[in-house]
């Protein structure tokens, strides 16, 4: 049912820019729209993108080759519509403002206060890797920059963040490691045991799988061997895992312990090459660092590191990466690990310091060593018990005075992002002492008070109703929150979900630990979340 009043029909025009098909509730309870912008530089800018996503291997032949790069037609229409689209987000968010001697003009009231350099091509600092909260202390600091320094130097993961920078942020986690992107951010996690008490070799082995199985093999894979897997998964095929002394054993996406995992696992599938090619760029270039004086790896490490990758795709094959089991089935997991060093020397071996690489990979396995790794992770598990390599004060506001405190306006992991992405932190326009998340907005976008909150609430009058119940009551429940203007904070995910995709904007928002949160695929706005004094939001350019 829709809701009618009297501030619907004097409300500002909608936007061009509008949802043309309707949302609908995703199984994982996030709403999705599609949202389709038909300005023609837009609809050339998705047609550019899909000849690069059904092409992958020539992309990547592209980045490895500057000057090949440099001179294709294809790389310079993309740079071409990206220069396009990004002068048209500045018309239209500004309205009748313009770009004028650098800096932005227009009427005082909707200006938007914006450093010299953001009004020009900002050049990103992409490729940065930090930790959000890791301790001061000097081993933890050494280790922490030796990490790094591996990622950066593994070639797969190079090119992957050439538009991307990471945060790392010590946390607990199940899986002990996992990698997941969010816009232009790789968002890490560690599990603090794992970091204390395990080798860099073993922390670089168990990032190898995150980047190689996850994002690196869904950027790599091409339609037809993308839609291959999802068949898979459909007809829940039986891949032979090939381990000697265990005839007809398989293992099947449908009862693995997460569907992927199998695809990495199978030789000769394009996630298990991907996760190959970077365990050995991983390898090789820690390899490498160990050469140097003073290096911040050793031999060592690389062998742990060659092992971890092994040791992973043993467990899968050997439980359907159901891991749990590994005590149950100590003897096939040794042969899978065995099965699996014979394919891998044999790899490495016609590679790049292939023989050193050989030399440093670890020995076959027997059922007691398997046990006996199981026994070892529980052991450090318990001797990580009152240590500390994390600190959260990085990702908590500092405040000075006693009786009368003043907070900084940033965390230190924060302003670390903030800096990475060559952003920088704004005056609080509107709304202060603490703005409001839709003051920010407006901030952002260069309008005057209350716009984007009266947009919002006319493009969701017009869309509604919406088909699916559950999304017209959330919209139905947003809509009076825009109306009465009590828009809870913090923001809830979904209603930063909805309000991107009505106002055509891209939101990230840049939380405490430094991870952003990312809605819509409009216009690009960031926002900072500030818990201190009082909730409240910022914005930066």
């Amino acid at each position: 049912m829709k809701i009618n009043t009297h501030a619907d029909k004097t409300s500002e025009p909608i936007s061009q820019a509008v949802v043309n098909s309707l949302p609908k509730q995703q199984s994982s309870g996030e709403s999705a729209f599609k949202l389709v912008d038909n300005r023609p530089e837009a609809i050339a800018q998705r047609k550019l993108q899909e000849a690069i996503n059904n092409n992958p291997r020539r992309v990547q032949q592209l980045k490895a080759n500057p000057q090949v790069a440099k001179n294709n037609p294809q790389i310079k229409q993309l740079r071409d519509y990206q220069a396009m689209a990004d002068n048209f987000a500045s018309q239209t968010v500004q309205g009748k403002e313009n770009l004028a001697d650098g800096g932005w003009t227009g009427d005082k009231n909707t200006q938007l206060r914006q450093s010299p350099a953001a009004s020009g091509n900002i050049v990103q600092c992409y490729g940065q890797i930090r930790f959000a909260n890791l301790a001061s202390d000097a081993k933890y600091q050494t280790k922490g920059a030796a990490i790094i320094a591996a990622l950066q130097a593994t070639p797969n993961i190079q090119n992957f963040l050439a538009n991307k920078n990471a945060v790392i942020t010590l946390e607990s986690d199940p899986q002990l490691a996992s990698v997941r992107v969010r816009d232009d951010q790789v968002q890490i996690t560690l599990s603090p045991w794992f970091f204390e008490q395990e080798s860099r070799g073993r922390i670089l082995g168990m990032l190898a799988h995150e980047f190689g199985v996850h994002p690196l093999a869904d950027e790599a894979l091409t339609g037809p061997e993308q839609a291959q897997e999802t068949l898979d998964i459909t007809n829940n095929t039986a891949f032979p895992t090939g381990i000697p002394g265990h005839p007809g054993h398989t293992i099947t996406p449908g009862a693995a312990g997460q569907t992927d995992h199998v695809f990495a696992a199978v030789a000769g599938q394009p996630r298990f090459i991907s996760y190959q090619q970077t365990a050995y760029q991983m390898a090789n270039a820690m390899y490498l660092r160990s050469l140097a004086p003073g290096g911040d790896v050793t031999g060592a490490h690389v062998t742990d590191q060659i092992m971890t990758y092994l040791s992973d795709i043993a467990m899968i094959l050997a439980t359907n990466d159901h891991r749990g089991q590994i005590v149950l089935e100590p003897q096939r997991t040794a042969d899978a690990f065995n099965h699996l060093r014979t394919g891998w020397l044999a790899f490495v071996g016609g590679q790049p310091n292939g023989a050193a690489l050989t030399g440093l990979t670890p020995g076959a396995k027997s059922k007691g060593d398997v046990l006996g790794e199981v026994t070892g992770m529980m052991g450090k598990f318990i001797l990580s018990i009152g240590t500390g390599s994390k600190d959260n004060s990085q990702i908590e506001q500092t405040k000075t005075g006693l009786f009368n405190p003043t907070y900084a306006d940033l965390t230190n992991a924060q302003t670390g992002v903030l800096a990475d992405h060559n952003l920088n932190l704004q005056p609080k326009n509107s709304g202060a002492p603490t703005p409001s998340f839709l003051d920010a907005l407006d901030d952002v976008t260069g309008n005057a008070a209350g716009h984007n909150r009266l947009q919002a609430r006319a493009n969701i009058f017009a869309h509604r109703p919406d088909p699916d119940p559950a999304t017209d009551a959330a919209l139905g429940r947003l809509f009076v929150n825009l109306t009465n203007n009590t828009l809870e904070s913090p923001i809830s995910s979904d209603n930063l979900h909805y309000l991107a995709v009505f106002l055509n904007l891209k939101i990230r928002i840049v939380k405490a630990n430094g991870q952003m949160e990312v809605k819509g695929n409009g216009v690009r706005c960031t926002l900072l979340e500030v818990a201190k004094p009082a909730l409240h939001y910022r914005f930066a350019t």
